[in-house]
């Protein structure tokens, strides 16, 4: 696999403009992110359970002007190639959340969730969180192997039934 030269990339803090393109980077690449878990499952089925996009970009709205949340984008040359974002999650700033960490497809294995990652990190150090949590699918190892690079270890786990 050729990679691409990553010093070329860039990452900023998202504006109002740039909501859109993160919404369509977010609805590519969450179908690559659930098959990891659900392989068999159809595209059509895995996009019925999204969650609410109205909730998704108010979220990302708060992103670019909350003072408890961020979202950056990073970008090769002038093209929005994947997105972070996270939020302190309560009001005594003890836990820090990673929200969302999505890289297209053709941007993956470069380094690019890396740095999103570590700018992410050190925006939530600035905030004075003391803890940092994020939720991953059991079987995204991408994810799992990036987070445990950044130092981050298993503490829970979260358990679904579905019922009929």
């Amino acid at each position: 696999m050729r990679y691409r030269d990553t010093k070329k990339v860039e990452i900023q803090k998202a504006g109002l403009k740039d909501i859109n393109k993160v919404e369509n980077i977010y609805k590519k690449t969450y179908i690559d992110e659930y098959k990891t878990q659900y392989p068999k499952k159809s595209n059509q089925a895995i996009l019925k359970r999204r969650r609410d996009s109205k909730k998704r970009i108010q979220n990302f709205r708060k992103g670019t002007y909350g003072k408890n949340w961020i979202l950056l984008i990073i970008k090769e040359k002038s093209k929005i190639i994947g997105f972070g974002q996270a939020h302190i999650k309560n009001s005594d700033k003890e836990i820090g959340m990673v929200d969302k960490l999505y890289v297209l497809k053709e941007y993956r294995r470069m380094k690019n969730g890396e740095r999103l990652t570590m700018e992410l990190i050190n925006w939530l150090k600035k905030k004075r969180v003391k803890e940092i949590e994020v939720n991953i699918l059991v079987k995204n190892n991408a994810s799992i192997k990036n987070f445990a690079k950044q130092g981050f270890e298993k503490s829970s786990y979260v358990m679904r039934k579905k019922l009929k």
